[in-house]
């Protein structure tokens, strides 16, 4: 979990994670 909310403090981490949401949707 913590990983997850560091790539969100970063713009390109937050749209990979977008982008995981994404292909997990």
């Amino acid at each position: 979990m913590r990983s997850e909310i560091q790539l969100k403090l970063t713009p390109i981490g937050k749209r990979c994670y977008i982008d995981s949401v994404w292909l997990f949707q």
